[in-house]
């Protein structure tokens, strides 16, 4: 009889663990050929057979034990079993997890119930009081060691092929968590080992979601292992090199050690770049990019490379931010589509700041990211964007991000052929996209085979199709930016209605290639063109006045939704015609025209005897007159009826007008003038609220309208004390669920928002919460100074920043927050932060700090400091970049210099202040600080 036998006869007799491991231990002391370790060996691979294979050990049959298998896996007595000879220890942690995780490997024990007992009597067993010091986990040998841990990691791939259950898969995760956690010195296995071990973690990595423990723990072995491989790059080791050099020579500076260490200064950066694409100093205009850019680098003080490096990991950490939104998103189309040919600009720009050469550090700096610990982040994306496919096509060998990055700098010659082909060999000089195939194919260049694409031939349905697959083709982005903007200047140069109004069209139901435009050109100077288009445009001498106003009413739904997405205002599009569409006139404020148009355009439109719209009348008035009057006409038509001169039908029939092409483009104000009316009048005329479902509710309601005053109608029909006074049969749910879906609202995006004056204080928490969990900061600063005074909106914003400096959060990370807070560039109009700052609230802070104990005192004036030193430096480097683009004004209102100057009085009057003494100590003990702002030196 074998160890085997005996074990399986007492499975089959109901033995108890007890009971098994007495005639295990009597067995064992009448076999003298067994050596203890055997013998354990033995009692681990016969638990584990029992329940699936025996082909781990080869001296033992298995015949018997897979019919066993078959019949009771994951049975809890066997469990038992297990559990009750670790705890004699006749059978060691060690052991059994090795044997076990050996065993593994064959598809014969792939049963999710058997894994899970297996894996949770392991880490169980490891947490036990009684076993923690005296029964480890895993062997002290390194080698055998790592060999667990490899056997871990294809556990938990198995796992995760096998079985959905988060039961089962965290057993294992927590498992695989307890041998790398318990793992000690690993230096000594061998290289080849090592890359084994690193290509299975990296494998899990890219494929597989992993809590947080795991995929650290994971990062860190990886990277410990890839010191003792000759594979890592050279350039790997010299980014460390300088990285740490660097730090330890700006070491005690006011401005921050370790300056190039965090992407947080990148993060925001871009994030500013992107969510600010219709104002000054965006991605959408090349030299305010480069800019950005320019002073970001120069601020963090660090070498060339290692900006690189952050820049690329903080670009990673913004598409895992937005991952959610898929192939489509508005990062990949920046970071693919728009960021290399920024760099190509910056790239001249930075070769007269660095020492290194910039294309070599460009180059460096990727190859470093695709090779090092930050690869598991691209991993990650890879994966879950793979995840998130629905279309099988989208799901290939050749989807991955590193891949997509080294082709679009390929593209744009920030890295050679050689670079691209030694970190991907997939990469060839003929690496063509579908289109630029598709255009070689006609024996045509790319941009006249985009721009045949869209002319008023295709119609908007096969141009949306079209659109989306130039979407997914980055190389082919600027391409169809420069297509659009020369015909969107040629259609209304040369007055083409059709041409415009069918681009017009196209843009505006496609939401997506707006935001793409919007990161290469100007968006207000598109609208401002097309605004001035249809301001001057007038149906007097053409053919078919009723088809060019439906085209030009395309061209001004362009315009109003454009203008509302991107929040343009009146004095960037130099017209003032998109204001007060809502407003009802009376008689006496309309000129003779005017009132004239109106009683002609009321008669046609509301009266019994009308034989319609006629074409004389769309001659006689401008567009933009009829724009201005819409309003006015549908009130009077809504109050004639309430006093009975006009009955319902003729008013319906009137406003059916409204919802055709010809007159659908005046809807925005003529919806927003019914919601202020029934908000203001309290119901006293139903016409106005039965209007108002007849426009909402029909299929001809153009979505652009629905999305311009959706918020208004949601916001109405939330009003309590209007649902008590609306009739019964006003179908609320209905109404509520159109508008929901013109404004993509749905359960999972329906966030509880703070009252109006609480929105910045929430604005910032919400900031500081995603610099900790490592994700993107956002904070809109316009929103928050629409809410509150620029003054009181500093005070909250230090008093949020000094509550975090308090619990120990890095005074770093505050002052990098500050920076893109105080010194990010605004619109024109908006009120400069950082002279509010430095000059109107810091005096009163540092009487504030003055009164505070000691050990917040010292805290706070260090926190001041910081944030006046990184602030004002990063605004000088802006001012200093600004000036080499030949471009001449200041963006502060006041150049850095006078700042300084008069921060310089400030602090000398502020003798008896401890506050302003370690300020100015800590400014004028700065090397950097004092050599672009002497007058610290001089004057304090």
């Amino acid at each position: 009889m074998s160890l085997l036998d005996l074990t399986r006869n007492a499975f089959q007799s109901g033995l108890s663990p007890s009971e098994w491991i007495q005639l295990c231990t009597l067995f064992i002391a009448h076999q003298p050929a067994y050596a203890v370790e055997d013998a354990e060996k033995t009692l681990s691979s016969q638990s584990i057979l029992l329940i699936s294979v025996t082909s781990c050990l080869r001296h033992l049959k298995s015949d018997s034990v897979l019919i066993l298998f078959r019949t009771y896996p994951g049975d809890p007595a066997l469990q038992a079993y297990i559990r009750r000879a670790l705890q004699s220890r006749l059978l060691s942690l060690r052991t059994f997890i090795a044997t076990f995780l050996q065993a593994a490997r064959s598809p014969e024990l792939h049963n999710s119930a058997t894994l899970e007992i297996l894996c949770k009597t392991a880490w169980e067993t490891s947490f036990s009081h009684d076993l923690r010091s005296s029964n480890p986990p895993i062997s002290e040998n390194p080698d055998a060691a790592l060999g667990t841990i490899r056997d871990a990691l294809v556990l938990l791939q198995t796992v995760n092929t096998i079985t959905t259950s988060p039961v089962v898969i965290d057993s294992a995760s927590k498992l695989l968590f307890l041998l790398l956690d318990s793992t000690a010195d690993i230096t000594s296995v061998s290289s080849v080992q090592a890359m084994a071990c690193i290509d299975d973690a990296k494998a899990l990595l890219q494929f597989l979601p992993l809590s947080a423990d795991v995929t650290a723990a994971l990062r860190s072995l990886v990277a410990s292992l890839s010191l003792l491989t000759d594979e890592v790059p050279q350039v790997s080791r010299e980014v460390q090199r300088i990285y740490t050099n660097h730090t330890s020579l700006v070491k005690g500076d006011v401005l921050g050690p370790g300056s190039g260490g965090d992407n947080l200064p990148c993060k925001l950066l871009l994030y500013h770049l992107v969510s600010s694409r219709a104002t000054n100093y965006t991605c959408a205009v090349d030299s305010h990019a480069t800019t950005l850019l320019l002073a970001t680098f120069r601020a963090m003080s660090c070498p060339l490379t290692v900006f690189y490096v952050n820049l690329f990991t903080a670009c990673v950490t913004c598409l895992m931010h937005n991952l959610s939104s898929g192939r489509r998103s508005l990062w990949r189309a920046f970071v693919l589509g728009r960021l290399p040919s920024i760099l190509v600009l910056f790239q001249k720009d930075v070769e007269t700041d660095s020492t290194s050469d910039p294309s070599s550090a460009l180059r460096d700096a990727w190859g470093s990211v695709c090779v090092s610990h930050h690869t598991d982040h691209i991993f990650q994306y890879d994966h879950g964007l793979t995840a998130m496919s629905t279309d099988p096509a989208e799901i290939t060998s050749e989807s991955s991000f590193a891949r997509e990055f080294t082709q679009q700098l390929l593209s744009v010659g920030l890295v050679d052929q050689m670079f691209a082909a030694r970190l991907d060999p997939a990469l060839t000089n003929e690496s063509f996209s579908r289109l630029q195939s598709e255009a070689r194919e006609t024996n045509i260049d790319l941009e006249p085979y985009i721009s045949s694409k869209l002319s008023p031939d295709n119609n908007v349905e096969d141009i949306s199709k079209f659109f989306g697959r130039v979407y997914e083709d980055f190389a082919c982005h600027p391409v169809l930016v420069q297509v659009i903007r020369k015909r969107f200047a040629l259609l209304t140069t040369n007055y083409d209605i059709e041409g415009i109004g069918h681009l017009a069209k196209a843009l505006y139901t496609n939401y997506d290639i707006l935001d793409l435009l919007s990161l290469h050109i100007k968006i207000p100077e598109l609208v401002a063109q097309a605004l001035a288009f249809f301001e001057s445009y007038d149906c007097e001498s053409v053919g078919d006045p009723q088809t060019a106003v439906s085209h030009l009413g395309d061209v001004l739904l362009f315009i109003q939704l454009v203008a509302a997405r991107y929040d343009l205002q009146p004095r960037q599009l130099g017209s003032r015609s998109l204001l007060g569409l809502d407003l009802v006139h009376q008689a006496d404020e309309l000129t003779p025209e005017q009132n004239t148009a109106c009683d002609t355009w009321f008669k046609a439109l509301f009266d019994k005897g009308s034989e319609g719209i006629e074409d004389g009348i769309l001659r006689s008035t401008r567009p933009k007159t009829l724009l201005t009057m819409a309003a006015t006409l549908c009130s009077r038509a809504a109050m004639a009826c309430f006093i009975h001169n006009i009955d319902a039908d003729t008013l319906n029939n009137g406003m059916s007008y409204f919802l055709g092409p010809l007159l659908n483009w005046t809807l925005v104000g003529i919806v927003k003038m019914l919601l202020r009316e029934i908000r203001y009048t309290k119901l006293q005329s139903l016409q106005h609220l039965n209007v108002l479902r007849l426009l909402v509710l029909s299929q001809s309601c153009p979505r652009p309208v629905l999305c311009l005053c959706g918020s208004g109608i949601l916001r109405l029909l939330s009003d309590p004390n209007l649902q008590r006074s609306l009739p019964d049969d006003f179908d609320i749910p209905t109404i509520r669920q159109k508008v929901d879906e013109a404004l993509g609202i749905n359960e999972e995006s329906l966030i509880l928002t703070p009252a109006w004056q609480d929105q910045p204080r929430d604005a910032i928490d919400r900031a500081m919460a995603a610099i900790r969990s490592g994700g993107v900061p956002a904070i809109d600063v316009p929103r928050c100074l629409a809410v509150m005074s620029p003054t009181s909106f500093l005070q909250l914003f230090w008093t949020e920043f000094s509550i975090a400096a308090s619990v120990a959060t890095p005074i770093d990370t505050l002052r990098y927050m500050a920076v893109f807070v105080l010194a990010s560039p605004r619109l024109p109009g908006t009120p400069p932060l950082l002279p509010i700052f430095v000059h109107n609230l810091s005096p009163s802070l540092m009487d504030s700090i003055d009164q505070q104990s000691a050990a917040n005192q010292s805290v706070h004036s260090e926190l001041l400091a910081s944030i006046i030193s990184s602030a004002m430096m990063f605004a000088f480097y802006l001012e200093r970049a600004i000036s080499a683009s030949s471009e001449h004004h200041t963006v502060f209102g006041e150049s850095t210099s006078s700042m300084a100057s008069r921060l310089v009085v400030d602090l000398r009057h502020r003798k008896h202040s401890s506050t302003a003494k370690v300020v100015a100590q800590r400014l004028t003990s700065s090397s950097v600080f004092v050599a672009n702002f002497p007058m610290f030196k001089t004057e304090i």
